[in-house]
């Protein structure tokens, strides 16, 4: 299993799913959910990155987006990206990290567009580095998700599609799965255990637990 950009996960999340005569429309579905899929799977075990930055010797705040974040490929997202730690200054054998105590989220974490240190950091190039979390990318022409974690945002997008399709089945009104001798209650509990079941698979492949939203249970590559 691999993929390189949206439709192939898609595509490989389709492949685990036994599509039946009254459930069709599943590539619609799924590409539906992608996107969503991809967002649920960041919050259980987001992407970690880091960007270099320059102190000026006299701000204690360092905006999150906008100057700060302009040359990153993996920008900061309000509301959902946080601060790992910050190592100041740079070049130090072994690495010096900056105590929580001395930074912190402004205006909250929930809303973070800033960044404040109780002192200000002394003028230098590159010599604040900030390691934070951000949303896994997969658009319609790339994916960053690293080949080891693929098989478990698979998993996790057959789970989704899985259960849009129970839903539909329990509420037994979709004009895309209608016909007189379907037993609607059956078909959504089989489609309710295939999604419990490509969850399970996918927070083993992802080392999280996706049911109760999970924690990284170890950085992911950057």
């Amino acid at each position: 299993m691999a993929f390189s950009d949206r439709q192939g996960l898609v595509s490989a999340a389709l492949d685990l799913i036994v599509a039946t005569a009254q459930a069709d429309n599943l590539d619609a579905v799924a590409t539906a959910e992608a996107d969503r899929t991809v967002v649920w799977v960041s919050r259980a075990l987001p992407r970690h990155t880091t960007y270099a930055f320059s102190a000026n010797g006299t701000a204690t705040r360092y905006p999150t987006s906008g100057t700060l974040t302009t040359a990153l490929t993996s920008p900061w997202v309000v509301g959902f990206s946080t601060i790992d730690r910050i190592e100041y200054p740079t070049g130090d054998r072994p690495r010096t990290f900056l105590d929580e105590s001395e930074w912190w989220n402004y205006p909250s974490v929930e809303t973070a567009t800033n960044i404040e240190f109780d002192l200000a950091p002394a003028s230098g190039t590159s010599n604040l580095v900030l390691e934070y979390t951000v949303l896994w990318s997969v658009t319609d022409s790339t994916s960053n998700v690293p080949d080891h974690l693929e098989p478990g945002f698979e998993y996790a997008l057959a789970s989704a599609v899985c259960e849009i399709i129970a839903a539909k089945y329990a509420h037994s009104g979709s004009s895309t799965m209608e016909g007189d001798s379907v037993n609607y209650g059956s078909k959504s509990g089989e489609w309710r255990a295939m999604a419990d079941a490509f969850r399970d698979k996918a927070s083993q492949a992802l080392g999280v637990d996706l049911e109760g939203g999970g924690a990284s249970a170890g950085k992911a590559d950057k």
